[in-house]
């Protein structure tokens, strides 16, 4: 196949070569049929708004270089990286190293893809910014930061009604090695006969587990731990900690399996699978964690839910209750006041603004309160320094954002990882958008590991903010076990 000289696009700029190179593709596969397409590549990954909102969708594959943080040591791995030099003790540092070394202006086509790094940031990475007390061992073994190097991805454009493969030109390398790539990744996609050739081509689903699972924090635990939270509120630590348990059911569904299962229980307006090697991530996140569009930045905290009803009259009336409850508006407003200041240290003086406030957003399994907070990104920062004035998110910590992480490690058992931490695309034009890792699924040596919790105030009721969690965990169990509930 030959890239038609017609959609080479244009240079970014005189002193860039960098081209976009463009592929249409007719009668196109839907995004999950082509992660599969994919299979036997390393580092597959699938971003996608699975909701009614949603504008594109990537899939791309095989990364030219690998950033990995585990142990307090950051290892940037593949093409033209940096494979020879000292690691680094700060997956931040590595990024910002990622972000540098292929950094090129905005494309003037306005494509929507034109390479970045993909990939998630764990809870634990927030180690290397704040001075904690030790984090529990890593019994997952799971990195606590993984990206990947993408020149090229599939994209669909709902808006368009359209789908191609894009790929950049990177500084440092070729246009001829890049049009090889995007041949090959097109050529991939097109042809129906590569998921059948794989084991994810099967439909069926994996039965039910054998066994219903365990919780790092069982029920009396659980209990026990809001009444200590909210003992610490009495006495002044905190206002609000956000109390976390992780979910582990044996499982014989692939990855893919498991992330199509969840999105079909609850579509998301962020939802995710990473392939990242040594396991699967599967999100499907409802919380936008940062946008970043030139300089304007966005967070939209969810605090406050309740489950759907089994009845329209039930569910409206649930929704009304959300809507009218005080306990989980001051809740949302507390997390609202903590971003606002966090996004403080980074934004235009002024600039900042609560464009919507405690509003009812209905997903298929809940109802989440939700607020937006917007900012001008200051002329002298970068989308890292962002990064490092909000990581981790303040509706997955509390407020005071430090001591409620303080106390959190004191009653959490396991270390969370993946899960709370930050999820999505860096791109190499300094665009950006995470979600924050909830409702989030990792799947390694056939175990599914889902964390849940909630937002823990002086107001709270321990059985209520336990069966929160459980609601929260309605469409993990429903996909990990068909039949379920």
């Amino acid at each position: 196949m030959n890239v038609p000289s017609s959609r080479l696009g244009t240079p970014f700029g005189r002193d860039n070569p960098g081209v976009v190179l463009r592929i249409e593709l007719d009668s196109p596969p839907a995004p999950s049929d082509a992660l599969k397409r994919l299979a036997g590549l390393p580092g597959r990954v699938l971003l996608e708004s699975a909701g009614e909102e949603g504008t594109f969708s990537f899939v791309a594959a095989d990364p030219i270089a690998v950033l990995r943080s585990s142990g307090g040591r950051t290892r940037v791995a593949g093409t033209g990286a940096m494979e020879d030099a000292e690691p680094l003790a700060d997956p931040f540092a590595g990024l910002d190293f990622l972000l540098a070394r292929w950094h090129m202006p905005p494309p003037s086509d306005g494509v929507s893809f034109a390479g970045g790094v993909i990939g998630f940031l764990g809870y634990e990475a927030g180690d290397y910014l704040e001075h904690l007390p030790p984090s529990r061992p890593n019994d997952l073994g799971i990195p606590d930061a993984w990206f990947g190097v993408y020149d090229s991805a599939v994209v669909w454009d709902r808006n368009r009604g359209s789908c191609a493969a894009v790929a950049s030109v990177l500084p440092g390398r070729t246009k001829e090695e890049t049009v090889a790539r995007l041949e090959r990744l097109a050529e991939r996609v097109r042809v129906p006969g590569a998921a059948s050739r794989s084991m994810e081509g099967s439909k069926s689903r994996a039965p039910s587990p054998v066994a219903p699972g365990t919780s790092s924090l069982e029920r009396d635990a659980f209990l026990a731990g809001v009444e200590r939270i909210r003992e610490y509120i009495r006495a002044g630590d905190l206002f609000q900690a956000n109390l976390t348990r992780r979910l582990t059911v044996q499982t014989a569904m692939s990855g893919t399996e498991l992330y199509g299962a969840m999105v079909e229980a609850s579509p998301a307006p962020y939802a995710a699978y990473l392939d990242c090697g040594d396991a699967e991530v599967a999100s499907i996140s409802p919380e936008l964690f940062l946008s970043l569009r030139g300089r304007g930045i966005a967070t939209s905290p969810i605090k406050g839910t309740r489950p759907r009803g089994r009845t329209t009259e039930e569910d409206e009336v649930l929704r009304r209750d959300l809507a009218g409850s005080d306990k989980d508006r001051a809740e949302n407003v507390m997390i609202v006041d903590l971003l606002r200041n966090d996004l403080s240290r980074v934004s235009l003086p002024g600039s900042i603004a609560v464009s919507r406030l405690a509003t009812v957003e209905t997903h298929p399994t809940v109802h989440h309160l939700v607020s937006t907070v917007t900012g001008r990104l200051g002329p002298d920062k970068t989308i890292m320094d962002l990064l490092r004035a909000t990581f981790p998110g303040g509706s997955v910590t509390g407020a005071p954002k430090i001591r409620a992480m303080e106390i959190l490690r004191e009653l959490e058992p396991v270390r969370r990882g993946v899960y709370t931490g930050a999820l999505g695309i860096l791109g190499f034009h300094g665009d950006a958008e995470l979600s924050v890792a909830i409702r989030t699924a990792v799947l390694r040596d056939g175990r599914a590991h889902y964390g849940t919790g909630g937002g823990i105030t002086l107001a709270s009721n321990p059985e209520a903010e336990w069966a929160e969690t459980e609601d929260k965990a309605r469409a993990f169990l429903q996909a990990i076990s068909p039949g379920w509930g």
